[in-house]
């Protein structure tokens, strides 16, 4: 079988640049799209040059591990070592895993897999094999997908800054709630009348609480944070509406979120937490 050069790293690149988005997703880490492709560059240049200059297996296992090393430090800066060790050991778990699977698959395609030539294909990418690189390429990235959704916090710490107070809640992750308020399209989060009081400045306690009246008078800075939501919940007779305030600044699990903070009144507690957090500010 005649290995191709230019083939051979087009592959290796696609295939590490796969991983290194695969584990940035499995370790829930950011990743630069230029810094992932450019040390998927360096590695798959050192793959064609120990295909050139065979010999020695443990000297190139050695250059392997260092230019795998080098990569990660290119893709994952600033990291703690602890951090970055994981990030490096799950790297060559995955392509260990990956190796083996592409190896099988080739080796079922042709028995005899054996290197007889080594040169370059003129430019010509055998459809083939693009085609199972991304098969393979989908398949995997579906697979971390579904991962990372099952791995998703189901809660989380919400702090409030309101005026001169500040509230901190509990809040479960809801998948159902969609809600966003008309003026400004910003998510919800839908907490009880118990917190809701601290939040909420004193002047506008008449619109939130029936049973209240409104302590001093409103300005024009408060009214203006006020949202009518209209909502229609599953499995109810019909439509009603929340009032919502949009406060000075709210953080989840410590990250600045732009989002409103609305009442329902019929509950204090929500399966034990404090809010329902829609699952689009978790990340």
């Amino acid at each position: 079988m005649t290995v191709y050069y230019d083939v051979f790293f087009v592959i290796n690149l696609c295939m590490d640049l796969l991983l290194f988005i695969s584990v940035a997703k499995l370790l829930r880490i950011r990743v630069i799209f230029r810094r992932a492709f450019l040390a998927a560059l360096v590695s798959a240049g050192v793959s064609i040059l120990l295909c050139t200059f065979a010999g020695n297996t443990l000297f190139s296992f050695f250059i392997h591990i260092s230019a795998v090393l080098l990569a990660c430090f290119i893709c994952f800066d600033k990291l703690p070592a602890l951090r970055f060790g994981s990030i490096y050991a799950l790297f060559l778990v995955l392509e260990a895993g990956l190796s083996f699977a592409l190896t099988k698959l080739f080796s079922l395609i042709n028995d005899n897999f054996e290197v007889k030539q080594a040169s370059g294909s003129g430019g010509i990418i055998p459809i083939a094999l693009c085609a199972i690189s991304v098969l393979l390429s989908g398949i995997v990235s579906r697979v971390f997908s579904r991962i990372k959704r099952k791995r998703m916090p189901k809660s989380a710490i919400v702090t409030v800054f309101s005026g001169e107070s500040k509230t901190v809640m509990s809040a479960y992750c809801d998948s159902g709630n969609l809600l966003r308020e008309p003026m400004g399209g910003l998510p919800v989060i839908i907490t009880g009348a118990g917190k809701m009081h601290s939040i909420v400045p004193p002047e506008l306690y008449g619109v939130f609480f029936a049973s209240e009246k409104c302590l001093g008078e409103s300005t024009l800075d408060g009214a203006r944070r006020l949202r009518i939501i209209p909502i229609m919940p599953v499995g109810t007779g019909g439509a009603r509406v929340l009032f919502g305030y949009v406060p000075d600044r709210v953080l989840v699990d410590g990250r600045e979120v732009e989002v409103c903070i609305a009442l329902d009144t019929g509950n204090d507690s929500f399966g034990g937490y404090d809010s329902l957090l829609p699952s689009a500010l978790i990340k």
